[in-house]
């Protein structure tokens, strides 16, 4: 399966969802799959630079909230970051996606406070090879 796992970030900078990223696309890639990482530019520009990425993979993984502004047919949201949930257009593309998740309890209530509906899927712990390897075949569902 070709798989993109996708955050947003500030140029220069790591964004909070990046280690998570990290340890998500060497999972999948260890169940065989082929992974990209995206990192779109995270501020004004974040909605055009969704539009006009073209992922060309089977799904989707957004691991904060603006990423969800990819367009993909099967795009799962893994929610580590909700930043952004406050911004109308983001908030839609989170609720539209197939499945959300919440990375923790913090972040499902945060999406339930935005009337976004999520299962939790808690992190692994970053030792955890199998876990993380669960936490890929559950999004790639």
């Amino acid at each position: 399966m070709r798989i993109v796992v996708a955050t947003t970030s500030v140029p220069f900078a790591s964004g909070s969802a990046d280690a998570v990223a990290d340890a998500l696309a060497a999972a999948c890639r260890g169940r065989g799959d082929a992974v990209d990482r995206v990192r779109l530019p995270r501020g004004v520009h974040v909605a055009a630079a969704c539009r006009l990425t073209d992922v060309g993979a089977d799904r989707v993984l957004c691991l904060d909230a603006r990423a969800a502004l990819l367009e993909h047919p099967a795009r799962r949201v893994w929610l580590v970051d909700p930043d952004g949930l406050e911004v109308p257009s983001v908030r839609a593309a989170v609720a539209g996606a197939p499945a959300v998740r919440a990375a923790d309890e913090d972040v499902r209530a945060r999406l339930a406070a935005a009337d976004v509906p999520a299962q939790l899927l808690p992190l692994p712990r970053p030792d955890d090879a199998d876990a993380w390897t669960r936490a890929a075949a559950a999004l790639v569902r």
